[in-house]
């Protein structure tokens, strides 16, 4: 197995455990904010529950522009702008991906930025956007996954905390 596949499979598992608090940022599930979903919907003051008339909060996840996607020229940014160096937790809330003026030289460095632009779309998707994804996009954003051979087997089998999903079996 390649470095490359090696650090995609870690970055993967640090997204499950990541995906296992559900919650943007520090908040959590019974902090009692009602409008705690990371979600704005303009037709909420009518009681309307449309999903389709939902919209993606900006404010919730990396936000990363793939058009500053660059191998070896991106670095992954904590909430102070401070460069992040790979390390074995989940990408945090606010972190996101910024273009180096300089070609990174560290291999780990620059692997480390690769897997956050893939991976912060993906926990992006799941944590803010659930409500406008859809399969299409979901497919073609994981596709990188499934290539590699990376969460392509799905068991629900067990309580909770034991099921594993696939990136098919989202949908």
């Amino acid at each position: 197995m390649t470095y490359k596949k090696l650090w995609i499979l870690l970055l993967a598992f640090l997204l499950v455990c990541a995906l296992a608090t559900w919650g943007c940022g520090e908040r959590s599930i019974s902090d009692g904010d009602d409008d705690d979903s990371g979600w704005s919907d303009d037709d909420d003051a009518a009681g309307d529950d449309d999903s389709a008339a939902q919209t993606p909060d900006n404010s919730c996840g990396h936000r990363v522009d793939t058009e500053i996607v660059n191998f070896g020229f991106n670095v992954v940014l904590d909430t102070t702008g401070a460069t992040q160096s790979p390390q074995g937790r989940p990408l945090q809330e606010g972190w996101t991906l910024a273009e180096s003026p300089t070609e990174i030289d560290d291999h780990n460095g620059r692997e480390y930025a690769q897997i956050a632009s893939y991976m912060m779309p993906i926990r992006d998707a799941l944590i803010c956007d659930i409500a406008t994804l859809d399969e299409a996009d979901w497919l073609s954003m994981t596709q990188v996954l499934t290539l590699n051979d990376i969460k392509t087997e799905q068991d629900l089998s067990g309580p909770p905390p034991q099921q594993v999903y696939s990136t098919e079996g989202i949908y």
